[in-house]
């Protein structure tokens, strides 16, 4: 539920931007902002909790119980719907009966996809980066990966905290 309150909240800033009357400075949550996202079903709030302020600099919000956006979402999720996050498209789904697949699909070398051991959360980034998961605080593996992880890294047994040390 998190990304969809999270893409909802953008939808605001756009349907402000396209419709709204009120302008503000880079990154305000302005009053007007602030309606939008109550028409909808999520208050906006500073701290992300019950009685934060409106409006802001950085806003969070929270999804008031059987509002719009709680509704929706619920019959959404119900429904087994869910959000697949792709970073490129999968040549293994293009048709076998196109004849160029490979040119259909721009495969872009200069990115190398990393895995954590662990969580297998999964991060893009040049093949020569060295990534550790955010969650686990171990090196990311990559799928390319042709050279050892360095030891200035941390293992499971040092935490990030300690390695930066």
């Amino acid at each position: 539920m998190e990304i969809l309150v999270s893409l909802v909240h953008e939808m605001a800033h756009l349907s402000q931007s396209q419709y709204g009357k009120k302008r503000s400075r880079d990154g305000y949550h302005n009053d007007e902002w602030a309606k939008t996202m109550e028409e909808i079903g999520l208050m906006p709030s500073d701290t992300g909790e019950p009685g934060g302020k409106r409006t802001g600099q950085k806003m969070s919000q929270y999804v008031l119980p059987g509002g719009p956006f709680d509704l929706a979402c619920q019959a959404l999720l119900e429904s087994g719907w869910r959000l697949d996050w792709h970073a490129a498209p999968d040549i293994s789904q293009v048709p076998d009966n196109h004849e160029n697949a490979a040119k259909a699909i721009k495969i872009n070398d200069s990115k190398s996809k990393f895995t954590c051991p662990e969580c297998e959360q999964n991060a893009w980034a040049k093949p020569s980066a060295r990534l550790v998961c955010g969650w686990c605080n171990i090196p990311m593996v990559s799928a390319t990966a042709t050279t050892p992880t360095p030891s200035c890294l941390p293992t499971r047994a040092q935490p990030l905290r300690q390695a930066a040390q």
